[in-house]
């Protein structure tokens, strides 16, 4: 036994642990699965936020009534002006600011006429009131204040939140066609 116990042997060496790197297979596949998860995510909601920008706002009606609210308020000490700014606020908010804060005078009238439907367009046969009523220095007569403050509230009333039509139409840079009465030629 004396020999035994003098042999020079060595300690045992155990190996280290494995450690995490290089990663397992398994590993690479949740994290590459993860990353194309992330990638198509973020690819389905740019395109859904694309369509959206295009498509007809659809604020809440509370805009709307706001503003036939604040219309309904207003006086002929007011002047036409407030109506007219009061509309082109409720344009902006349900179509795109960048088509019709560029609408003036005539182009604008025609704009609120075609979100009208046929039987109260009117805007462009009052356009004597509205051009009068804005650009005058002095205050407006009652009756033209009341006769565009109604028009003004049958197109909040009408035309607002707009029809898809209207907003894709506006979009697509078309111009809106003025209403020429019918003639009775049969």
């Amino acid at each position: 036994m004396d020999k035994i116990t003098q042999l020079p042997l060595a300690g045992i060496q155990l190996q280290d642990p494995p450690g995490f790197w290089p990663l397992a297979m398994g590993w690479w596949l949740i994290i590459f699965s993860v990353i194309a998860l992330l990638v198509l995510w973020l690819v389905f909601v740019r395109k859904v936020s694309f369509k959206l920008s295009l498509a007809p706002a659809r604020k809440s009606p509370s805009a709307r009534k706001e503003a036939i609210k604040k219309l309904k308020r207003m006086t002929a000490k007011d002047g036409v002006g407030e109506i007219t700014e009061l509309l082109r606020q409720a344009a902006m908010t349900y179509y795109p600011r960048e088509k019709v804060a560029g609408l003036v005078e005539e182009q604008w009238l025609r704009f609120l006429d075609l979100g009208l439907p046929t039987e109260h367009r009117n805007f462009i046969n009052l356009a004597d009131y509205w051009m009068t009523a804005n650009y005058s220095g002095t205050g407006v007569d009652e009756k033209v204040f009341t006769v565009c403050q109604s028009q003004a509230l049958l197109w909040l009333e009408h035309a607002l939140p707009p029809s898809k039509h209207s907003v894709n139409a506006l979009i697509k840079g078309d111009k809106p066609t003025q209403n020429k009465p019918e003639t009775g030629n049969a």
